[in-house]
C-alpha cells in the first residue's frame, strides 16, 4: 500500500482507473497523463484530479470545443463548475477533477512541473516533456508590486473602520459588528499577500506553507479566544483591536517596501489629481471629448443671449446692442465645460447664465 492509499486517495485512484479506461476506447486519444498531487502520492482524500489528454488534430475542434460528452462520461453524475479553456466539475462522489486537452502537434513544445503518463498510442511512445525547474509560490503567481499610494488608501479604510465601529455596538448590532471583523480581516488576508509578492488567493489550502510563523500568528489573533462565544460583543470588540493592530503593523512593513521600490524605480510615483479623473472630464484638445465639449458650450451660450438679440433685423451685422454696453462677455469657464462633458448638462447654480 502506498503513501496515497494510506491517506485515504483510494476514491480518487478508482475515478482514475475508471476514467482512463473510458477514454483509452476513443480513437482520438492518444496520451493521457496526470498532473498535480497524485503524480508523486501527495494525494488526500480531498486531492483533485488533474488528468490531462492529447486529442488528434483533425478531431480536436469536435471532440473538445463543440462535444465534450464523450470525455466525461466516465464521471457518472457530475456537476459541471468551469468549461472555458479546461474542465472543472465535481462528482457525485464529491471529487473535485479538472480536464485539459492538447492537440498532439503540441506535445512537443510542453513545459510541465510533473507528470505521470497512464495511456500512450503513438508509435514513437510518449511524448518528451520539458520539466520546468522548481519556483516559489510568488514566482508562479507574482502578485502587483506595491505602491505608496495603495498604502494609503488601505491606511484610510483601516481608519475609516476605527472611527465607525463603535456605532455597531452602541446599536446592539452584533451581526454587522461580526461582519466588520471579518471585512478587517480579509484585509490583512490582502496586505499579508502584498507582503510576500504572491497574487491573492493563491494556495490558500496551504496557508501554513507559505505564510511565516508569525503571520499565522497574526492571523490567530483576529479571532475570538477559545471559550468566547463568536457573537459576544466584548470578544468581537477585543478582536477588532487585535486585528487593527496586526493590520497597522504589516501596512507599516508593506509601506516600507513600497518607499524602497518607489525608490529603485519600480512603481510609478502617485498619479496628480487630473490623472485620476475619468477621461471624459479631461479637456484634452486633442481628442473628440474636447470638441463635443466646445460645441454644447457655444450651442448653451447662445441660447442663453438676449431673445431680442435674435429677431432684431440687424442682429447678424457688427452694430453693437446699447442693451449690452457696460456687461463684458465672460470667459468660458472650463469647469462647466467639464461638467457638461460629464453630466451632459449644466448643473444648477453653476457656471453662466444664472440671471
Amino acid at each position: 500500500m502506498n503513501t496515497a492509499q494510506e491517506h485515504g486517495a483510494r476514491e480518487q485512484h478508482r475515478l482514475v482507473e475508471r476514467w482512463v479506461a473510458s477514454l483509452s476506447q476513443l480513437p482520438a486519444v492518444e496520451v493521457i497523463w496526470l498532473e498535480g498531487s497524485l503524480v508523486d502520492d501527495r494525494a488526500n482524500p480531498w486531492s483533485d484530479v488533474d488528468l490531462r489528454i492529447a486529442l488528434a488534430d483533425d478531431v480536436y475542434a469536435q471532440l473538445w470545443e463543440t462535444d465534450r460528452a464523450p470525455l466525461l462520461e466516465a464521471l457518472g453524475e457530475y456537476l459541471l463548475l468551469w468549461y472555458k479553456g479546461f474542465v472543472r466539475a465535481v462528482t457525485a462522489e464529491g471529487i473535485v477533477v479538472e480536464l485539459a486537452a492538447r492537440k498532439v502537434s503540441e506535445l512537443a513544445s510542453q513545459d510541465l512541473y510533473e507528470w505521470k503518463f497512464l495511456f500512450c498510442r503513438l508509435p514513437a511512445g510518449p511524448p518528451r516533456f520539458e520539466k520546468l525547474p522548481e519556483r516559489s509560490v510568488a514566482e508562479t503567481w507574482p502578485g502587483e508590486p506595491v505602491s505608496v499610494e495603495d498604502v494609503r488608501r488601505r491606511s484610510h479604510f483601516a481608519l475609516l473602520k476605527l472611527a465607525i465601529a463603535a456605532q455597531d455596538f452602541c446599536r446592539g448590532e452584533v451581526c454587522a459588528a461580526a461582519f466588520t471583523l471579518d471585512y478587517l480581516r480579509h484585509e490583512l488576508f490582502e496586505v499579508m499577500y502584498q507582503r510576500l509578492g504572491i497574487h491573492f488567493g493563491k494556495r490558500n489550502k496551504e496557508l501554513s506553507r507559505i505564510f511565516p510563523a508569525d503571520f499565522i500568528a497574526d492571523l490567530k489573533s483576529t479571532y475570538t479566544e477559545a471559550g468566547q462565544s463568536a457573537l459576544d460583543p466584548a470578544a468581537i470588540a477585543a478582536a477588532q483591536v487585535r486585528t487593527l493592530a496586526a493590520l497597522g503593523k504589516h501596512l507599516r512593513s508593506l509601506e516600507r517596501r513600497g518607499r524602497r521600490w518607489l525608490r529603485a524605480g519600480v512603481v510609478s510615483p502617485p498619479p496628480c489629481e487630473a490623472e485620476t479623473r475619468p477621461r471624459s472630464a479631461r479637456r484634452d484638445r486633442n481628442g473628440p471629448g474636447w470638441l463635443r465639449s466646445k460645441k454644447r458650450h457655444r450651442a448653451r451660450s447662445a441660447s442663453l443671449r438676449d431673445p431680442g438679440d435674435r429677431c432684431r433685423p440687424d442682429a447678424g451685422s457688427t452694430a453693437r446692442d446699447p442693451r449690452a454696453e457696460g456687461r463684458a462677455r465672460p470667459r468660458a469657464d472650463p469647469c462647466v465645460e467639464n461638467r457638461m462633458t460629464l453630466g451632459g448638462k449644466r448643473e444648477a447654480g453653476s457656471g453662466r447664465g444664472n440671471r
